[in-house]
């Protein structure tokens, strides 16, 4: 599949949906210090896949002015992105549905900005380790230690 910033897409596939656009912003930090371009017939620059980065990289650059065209090697755009829409009323996130950490992390920020619902999970998790449950305690009690010593 080929897109570039004279077209949406083509080849094959689905329209991108809500996380793909959210992909688009990813590269605000990225290409936000790129000159921009004040030659329309500038050769484009080439972003190779159409997953996460490499449409907020084309989003980023587009927006600096940059002529860019995206080359991908599915049929779809998104990359590990990706809804199942075998039962119309019930989509499944079938890849990338988790933001890990809220704070400075871009994609928490561009969620944030898009609207889009979001559910934090704070679980008391259990570590499996190869310890006995007391070397397992020594070791937590000693990691809080130096994580107090840090602060």
């Amino acid at each position: 599949m080929l897109w570039n910033s004279a077209t949406t897409c083509s080849g094959e596939g689905s329209v991108p949906g809500r996380r793909a656009i959210l992909t688009g912003g990813l590269a605000l930090a990225a290409a936000a210090g790129l000159p921009r371009r004040t030659h329309a017939d500038a050769a484009p620059v080439l972003v190779i896949g159409a997953g996460i980065a490499g449409l907020a990289a084309a989003r980023e650059l587009r927006r600096a002015g940059q002529p860019v065209m995206v080359i991908e090697a599915r049929a779809r755009l998104g990359g590990r992105l990706q809804t199942s829409r075998l039962w119309p009323d019930r989509p499944v996130d079938l890849g990338a549905s988790w933001i890990h950490g809220l704070h400075g992390n871009p994609v928490a920020a561009l969620a944030r900005e898009a609207g889009m619902s979001r559910t934090v999970f704070f679980e008391q998790f259990k570590r499996v380790t190869a310890a006995t449950p007391v070397q397992y305690q020594k070791r937590l009690r000693l990691l809080e230690a130096q994580r107090l010593m840090v602060e």
